[in-house]
């Protein structure tokens, strides 16, 4: 589904109560509201539930080098705010899987330095460009790193651009950018129209909220999905 900044900007000016069907918006007042939903949409990329394009990105991996700069122009020449998976791909291509480490963990690390084929990762956000840290070292030939990242929602360039989104966004940007213009304008929406705010973001969350597992050695039953603590059985 396709819509131009001009009438998601309009739509919400009039569901904020800013103007009439019959009295559109000054230039100053659109060139505004464009800023507001550039900065929405900004804003809209650090939210999981707000993604909905995931990309996998490749770095070949350098034997001895185990910290990688990503940004624009870099390595996946973006800076994602999130990465969701890192895996290692071999020369015979297997998939070898990687697991997320925080802060805390990563500094706790005895020796970085140490060879092989990474299982940790952690990843440091930055300003235009971020670090991901990986260990062990790479130490294979050939090894390419795979990674899953949100793709920044797209920014307008001007009134007459236009995005092509998925189903559902429409409503949610225009009333999302509604109740900003409210907010800019001091003018309180009415109880439904905060219902409809809600509601249209909630349809959003539903649909792009990606799915996470819990991976636990617990031996669940596949049943039920139970495991009792008590009696050490399923």
């Amino acid at each position: 589904m396709s819509y131009s900044a001009l009438d998601i900007v309009n739509d919400a000016a009039l569901f904020a109560g800013v103007g009439d069907m019959f009295n559109a918006l000054r230039a100053e007042e659109s060139a505004m509201a464009l800023r507001l939903l550039n900065d929405l949409l900004d804003s809209e990329s650090t939210q999981e539930y707000s993604i909905y394009n995931i990309i996998e990105g490749t770095i070949p991996l350098i034997s001895g080098t185990n910290t990688y700069t990503v940004g624009p122009t870099l390595l996946l020449n973006t800076t994602p705010v999130e990465i969701t998976r890192c895996t290692v791909v071999d020369a015979s291509s297997i998939t070898h899987p990687m697991r997320e480490v925080g802060q805390e963990e990563w500094a706790d690390i005895r020796y970085k330095p140490a060879s092989g084929r990474p299982f940790n990762w952690f990843y440091n956000l930055g300003a235009p460009n971020a670090t991901l840290y990986l260990y062990p070292t790479p130490a294979f030939i050939n090894d390419v790193l795979h990674v899953w990242y949100g793709a920044q929602l797209q920014i307008f360039a001007n009134l007459s651009a236009v995005m092509v989104g998925p189903i559902g966004y429409a409503m949610y940007l225009k009333t999302s950018l509604g109740e900003l213009l409210a907010a800019w304008y001091k003018r309180d929406l009415t109880p439904a129209k905060a219902k409809l705010v809600q509601r249209y973001r909630n349809n959003v969350r539903s649909v792009a909220q990606p799915l996470k597992v819990l991976k636990t050695n617990i031996p669940l039953d596949r049943s039920t999905g139970v495991y009792n603590i008590y009696t050490d059985n399923q």
